[in-house]
């Protein structure tokens, strides 16, 4: 779990990247496993990772720029619905950075 949050800190890194899914599961690396009475464990981060806002990001995670529900069966056999949206968009034309000009000129009149 902690190696995909690294991943996809470094990957938010660059401004052209858009991310796409749901949020990973918030977890921070080194993980001891401690096992308690009534055989249970209990995973616990060794040290805190933090979001670019100063949060923790142990159960939080990154969140998607473009948030994904994954329907039922989303995944099974060759199918992936995740990959398909997302290949989808990708063909879709940009939007324009700011309005198009002949668009707000009549409401400033």
């Amino acid at each position: 779990m902690s190696s995909n949050e690294w991943f996809i800190g470094m990957m938010t890194g660059d401004p052209a990247l858009t991310t796409m899914g749901d949020h990973p599961c918030g977890s921070s690396g080194n993980p001891a496993i401690l096992e308690l009475p009534f055989k249970m464990k209990v995973s616990l981060p060794q040290w805190l990772d933090y979001l670019p806002d100063g949060s923790v990001l142990d159960e939080r995670g990154f969140q998607p720029q473009i948030q994904f529900e994954t329907p039922a069966r989303a995944f099974e056999d060759a199918r992936d619905d995740l990959l398909t949206t997302a290949l989808r968009d990708l063909a879709l034309p940009p939007l324009p950075a700011k309005p198009i000009e002949s668009a707000t000129m009549g409401e400033n009149r």
